[in-house]
């Protein structure tokens, strides 16, 4: 009994959490004007998982796909932007149909459970392949470009409540489910300790990049300046 309502009081912060977390990476992409550093593919694939998330689990408690809901949402008004500050206003419009037309042939029974139960299965594996292409996208550019260390944060917290609610629920949740939220969670501290040791992009401004980074540059500039005068 008592796990129970723990596990519902641990959901409803999760999905509380989930309401948000994307909120803080919306705010960094307008701020900057700029998606340096994010993958675009990485959204897109977890939009889909978050989406097939809440069509397995349609039926069983809200607090078992609420959060992919919330999070089906702000990753579409994120990808808005980012097909927008990219370019890809194309690719956009064709992601957008797909998206549009799993929902609609799911909400008309057009596809069947086993079908919506299988891409469940395979989950882990975009996940992987979602948050993987991002930490692989971190290591190329040498930093973490626009991502949003509060975004960051509360996925590590949200992936690890996931983790404990998994492992108490009765009856429990498939294993797959279960090893998405380890990948989840192991990808999720990948990605945070990225952000502490490569650093996120210089901050764009009037002037041009500003911060340590900048300061760097700058002071890199004047050095030479001095040699050459010196001469």
């Amino acid at each position: 009994m008592l796990s129970e309502i723990i596990n519902h009081v641990l959901g409803s912060v999760v999905i509380a959490g989930a309401s948000l977390s994307r909120v803080p990476q919306i705010k960094k992409v307008m701020e900057e004007k700029s998606v340096e550093g994010l993958s675009i593919s990485s959204y897109e694939i977890e939009t889909m998982v978050n989406m097939i998330t809440v069509m397995f689990n349609y039926g069983r408690p809200f607090s078992a796909y609420g959060e992919s809901i919330a999070l089906v949402i702000q990753y579409l008004v994120l990808m808005y932007l980012m097909y927008q500050y990219s370019g890809n206003r194309d690719r956009g419009i064709v992601m957008g149909g797909v998206f549009a037309a799993v929902v609609l042939l799911w909400a008309a029974g057009a596809i069947p459970h086993f079908v919506v139960a299988s891409a469940f299965s395979l989950s882990v594996v975009s996940l992987a392949v979602a948050r993987g292409s991002q930490a692989w996208a971190n290591h190329q550019n040498g930093s973490t470009g626009v991502l949003a260390p509060a975004t960051l944060a509360v996925n590590v917290a949200g992936t690890a409540i996931r983790i404990y609610t998994n492992a108490t629920e009765v009856p429990p949740p498939p294993f797959s489910a279960k090893l998405s939220y380890y990948i989840a969670f192991s990808l999720n501290v990948v990605l945070m300790y990225q952000y502490f040791t490569l650093g996120p992009s210089a901050p764009r401004g009037p002037a041009g990049p500003t911060g340590p980074r900048a300061g760097a540059a700058s002071r890199e500039k004047v050095t030479v300046e001095e040699t050459r005068k010196s001469q």
